[in-house]
């Protein structure tokens, strides 16, 4: 009877055989049955392993991402808060601090594009995360008096043209040459008033000096917008009418005297005091 020989091929590993006390899985099989089960098994290519019909392959994304993801979510940024913010601080840092105007606009651009950047890299983050998000477009003011223009008072400031001899004031329109004498018989202070300047449109005639005033109305509206003096002017009205003046007694302040308590019938708002 020829030797025989254990064979593990994929049929043979189905049975069990025990050798020297010791259960394998495999077959005895002779030598050449051995060799003709490798030369099948190498030629063979592996079957495909197909998943299970009633299986669903399993992902690690999160539901609804496809949904998500061709729909971005609109996220509220508070997009003005964070521009008035910032036009605040480049005020402060050209009018108090004395940076320059060139310098502030590059801190304007600089301030753009670093919010902007940051805003991109945390909408890619997200993305890749499963969460598609949307911040909003963020238009910094690109130049200090836009900045300014935008978001603060522009006060109105009336211009007078001004003798740099004498300091006489002249509404428009100006005379060409100072007029201005120190007694009716002495002779005119006759000062160039105005002056020419080259322009991108050619010459052009400025005044040599201007005088400039800021207006009250605009001014007021300013001061009166302030909710600190507008509570000061309630307290002080509230206080006029709740504390009348003793008669023949001594007065601290002028809320004490008469004539201030005489003020109630005129004017009846803080407003108009």
């Amino acid at each position: 009877m020829p030797s025989q020989v254990l064979c593990k091929c994929a049929s043979c590993r189905k049975h069990t055989v025990i050798l020297d006390n010791v259960p394998q899985a495999g077959c005895l099989v002779s030598f050449t049955t051995r060799r003709s089960h490798e030369k099948r098994a190498v030629s063979t290519p592996p079957r495909p392993v197909s998943p299970s019909p009633r299986q669903k392959p399993t992902s690690s994304r999160p539901p609804n991402q496809q949904e998500v993801s061709s729909h971005p979510m609109d996220i509220i940024f508070p997009s003005s808060t964070v521009i008035k913010m910032i036009c605040i601080l480049v005020v402060w840092l050209h009018i108090w601090a004395g940076i320059s105007r060139s310098v502030v606009n590059t801190i304007l651009k600089a301030f753009q594009l670093i919010i902007s950047m940051t805003l991109q890299l945390i909408e890619a983050a997200l993305c890749s995360s499963g969460i598609s998000i949307r911040f909003p477009d963020l238009a910094i003011p690109q130049d200090i008096w836009t900045a300014y223009a935008r978001h603060f008072l522009e006060p109105e400031i009336i211009c007078t043209v001004c003798c740099p001899t004498c300091f006489s004031l002249y509404p428009q329109p100006a005379p060409i040459k100072c007029q201005w004498k120190e007694s009716p018989r002495s002779r005119s202070c006759n000062t160039d008033l105005w002056k020419s300047k080259n322009t991108s449109k050619g010459p052009k005639m400025v005044p040599r000096r201007l005088y400039s005033t800021q207006s009250f109305d605009t001014w007021l509206q300013f001061f009166l917008s302030w909710k600190v003096i507008v509570d000061s002017l309630a307290g002080a009205f509230h206080q006029r009418g709740n504390r009348p003046a003793a008669f023949g007694g001594d007065m601290c302040d002028v809320q004490d005297s008469p004539a201030w308590q005489d003020l109630t019938g005129i004017f009846s708002t803080p407003i108009t005091i």
